[in-house]
């Protein structure tokens, strides 16, 4: 398998000798010119295609030949570029004549890995024909020969890969595939708990079968920092639902160690195509996977993405020489965010097959590391500004250069009025303060971006506070999504024009709304019960619009904004007493007008 120089030419012939017997040879041989790094050979072979190809996969075909034509010429314009990192492939005590891969840091000098250890051909029934964990330590420089990391005892015979540990180093989770044929295994992941030293652990627990879906695969965890203390297990997955064939999914491990829901990593990472290897470094809030959908060198290429979770910034590739025309994955990188490891099948690497059969573990270390600092000062236009010196609430996002798509990284409370934390190159943030006093707030908000750094050194950036007057009904704390709440409005009878009266009572909603600028809500209007249910029904959509006119008018972005009438369909009181006389109080409770928080802009 991975023989791209054999498929080159069986393609090629296969093309020639009968194109409409196999439509998609062309297709698979302009494949193998790019994973042979043959790219302007490719590019014009992936024109044609998209051309004049006519086969029973004519849409998806030209759709990805249209890809491919763009990823062979970033390919083409990154290799001129000078290399960021050096690369050194690692000696034979880690390195084998099979597959070596999924490095795992546990320190500086032990690394964590997976192994088929065999200098020989295996068949299908021998002994030593899974892989398992290994771990080796660096002394004196030099890699020694590597030791069985644990001997996981489970039922099935079968394949033990893809370590990872959690953040406290208390569990650890790895991949097994149940053995069903060399080319053929069903994954799942299991977790192990820590029991005192390195090489003693609980026997593996299968995770529940959210995770590990029947009929599925589900395999190479990494765990994460999440919100609020908690982690995040990240995870390659063929499950219903995917985007592509495999993509990467995620799941919140809560207090005492549940797993919450299982959810896709969203269309930001996941492509029509596989997502692999996903690896996250809570240091730079950055996923790293490999993926053959996003443009690339060849075959899997390492993309890294700030984010987490489902929130994503655009992928990013690692560039050249990291990657290469054939498969790079299970990317890790050390704490200091200078040096690391991933595995892959380059010309180069020990193999009893072909040249690029099989993957093995290389060393990577960046070429030029940019340290980064951010020193910052708030500065308060007000006489009262003494008195919240030691009340700012500061938050600092990841975003894109006009502020928006906004990730959190951290919230704190400012000692003082200055603040400082070490930053990226080539990344962009929004910082935003805020302070109250009393009925009184003070916000400001600074967005910057790092790009075109090429040294070391020192940013400096001022925000500004200024003074706005906040809500006194409607604490953000305290508001649930898609959930009514009461706007304090006058609505007459058979109505829909607003009254000053009625205007008064949506000044607070407005002040909500200036307060809290990302914010999405709907306007939902109801009525009593006299009159038809259909004029009703067109009375209430227009109280409702009357609203979302208003708020546009006192500036509030109409994308933030829709309206529903709710017409007499959901009263919160009789509109007749028992007796089946009028109700005037019941009624004049049922006209009224609520919004919804039901999301937030990007």
């Amino acid at each position: 398998s991975r023989d791209y120089e054999r498929a080159e030419f069986f393609f090629k012939e296969a093309n020639e000798l009968g194109p409409k017997l196999f439509p998609d040879s062309r297709y698979y041989y302009a494949q193998c010119l790019k994973r042979n790094a043959q790219y302007n050979r490719a590019i014009d072979e992936f024109q044609y295609i998209r051309a004049r190809y006519k086969g029973p996969s004519r849409d998806k075909i030209r759709a990805w030949s249209r890809k491919e034509i763009e990823a062979c010429d970033y390919a083409l314009d990154e290799k001129r570029k000078k290399p960021k990192f050096i690369i050194e492939h690692l000696n034979k005590n880690i390195n084998s004549y099979y597959s070596d891969f999924a490095p795992v840091i546990i320190n500086n000098n032990t690394l964590l890995y997976s192994s088929l250890k065999t200098d020989t051909i295996i068949s299908y029934n021998d002994e030593n024909r899974f892989t398992k964990l290994f771990f080796s330590k660096k002394i004196n420089n030099q890699w020694s020969p590597s030791t069985l990391f644990e001997e996981f005892e489970i039922e099935n015979e079968g394949h033990i890969a893809n370590g990872s540990y959690s953040i406290d180093k208390k569990r650890f989770y790895f991949s097994f595939c149940k053995y069903k044929g060399l080319a053929n295994a069903k994954c799942k992941i299991y977790v192990s708990s820590y029991l005192g030293d390195m090489e003693n652990w609980t026997e593996p627990e299968e995770l529940n079968k959210s995770i590990n879906l029947p009929k599925t695969n589900n395999t190479q965890p990494s765990i994460g920092r999440y919100k609020d203390g908690n982690e995040v297990l990240y995870f390659a997955s063929d499950r219903e639902g995917s985007v592509g064939g495999r993509d990467i999914w995620h799941c919140v491990i809560s207090e005492n160690e549940k797993y919450e829901e299982v959810k896709n990593c969203g269309k930001r990472i996941n492509t029509d195509r596989d997502e692999f290897s996903p690896y996250y470094d809570n240091k730079s809030n950055s996923l790293y996977f490999s993926s053959d959908g996003h443009p690339g060198f060849g075959g899997l290429d390492v993309f890294n993405a700030t984010g987490i979770g489902k929130r994503w910034q655009r992928p990013v590739n690692l560039g050249y020489i990291l990657n290469s025309s054939l498969d790079d994955v299970y990317f890790t990188i050390n704490e200091k965010g200078d040096h690391g490891f991933f595995a892959s099948n380059r010309k180069g690497g020990l193999s009893l097959r072909h040249p690029t059969c099989c993957d093995d573990i290389y060393a990577f270390k960046y070429l030029n590391i940019i340290e980064l600092k951010l020193n910052g000062e708030i500065i308060v236009n007000n006489d009262t500004a003494p008195d919240i010196k030691n009340k700012i609430q500061l938050s600092y996002y990841f975003s894109d250069s006009i502020g928006q798509n906004q990730i959190l990284i951290e919230q704190k409370n400012l000692k003082g009025r200055t603040f400082d934390f070490d930053i990226k190159e080539n990344k962009c943030y929004t910082l935003k303060a805020f302070a109250e006093q009393d009925s009184f707030g003070f916000k400001g908000e600074k967005t910057f971006c790092t790009y075109g750094i090429t040294k070391s050194g020192t940013i400096e950036k001022v925000i500004k506070l200024e003074l706005f007057e906040k809500s006194k009904n409607y604490e953000i704390d305290e508001i649930e999504y898609n959930k009514p709440y009461p706007l304090i409005n006058d609505i007459s009878f058979n109505k829909f024009k607003l009254n000053k009266k009625s205007k008064e009572g949506l000044y607070d909603l407005l002040l909500f709304l200036k307060e809290n600028n990302k914010l999405i809500i709907t306007i939902l209007s109801h009525t009593d019960n006299l009159g038809t249910e259909t004029y009703n029904l067109k009375l209430s959509k227009k109280r409702a619009e009357s609203v979302v006119k208003y708020l546009v008018s006192k500036g509030i972005s109409k994308k933030r904004l829709s309206s529903e009438g709710k017409g007499e369909s959901e009263p919160i009181a009789p509109n007749t007493m028992e007796d089946g006389s009028d109700n005037p109080d019941g009624r004049m409770r049922n006209r009224r007008t609520e919004f919804m928080v039901t999301d937030r802009l990007p």
